[in-house]
């Protein structure tokens, strides 16, 4: 019976999870769309690190441009990498539109932080793309 609700509490725990990652992304996209980029920032950046696709391209995308934060090519190439490395085809095409606007350096800085994060997060949780 210890089993049953042991298995009943970690499924209830990961669907709270879910729900609140879904509303963060429902209120950090609609908060891109409305042009209220200091909340889309705040809802939509843990869930990037968290590798959601969505969010991975519109912070991208918001580095970018520099919508709401200054621009910063790295970033954008940073983020979009991550979502390539989870096979995002979408975060993936968005990092070839922006290569032509970088140069070596700044190519080889966002790839030594993109391997940098994701060897930290592999090792804290020993899944995804390890």
């Amino acid at each position: 019976m210890k089993t049953i609700f042991k298995i009943m509490t970690f499924i209830s725990l990961m669907l709270a999870s879910s729900a609140s990652s879904a509303q963060d992304w429902e209120r950090g996209y609609a908060a891109a769309e409305a042009g209220d980029y200091e909340t889309a920032l705040r809802e939509l950046q843990p869930l990037a690190e968290d590798g959601h696709e969505g969010a991975l391209a519109i912070v991208g995308a918001m580095y970018h441009l520099g919508s709401g934060i200054e621009k910063d090519n790295i970033q954008a190439y940073f983020y979009w990498a991550i979502g390539d490395a989870l096979g995002s085809e979408m975060n993936s095409n968005l990092i070839n539109s922006i290569i032509g606007e970088m140069s070596v350096d700044e190519i080889d800085t966002a790839r030594s932080l993109v391997t940098n994060f994701l060897y930290m997060k592999c090792q804290e949780t020993r899944s995804g793309i390890c």
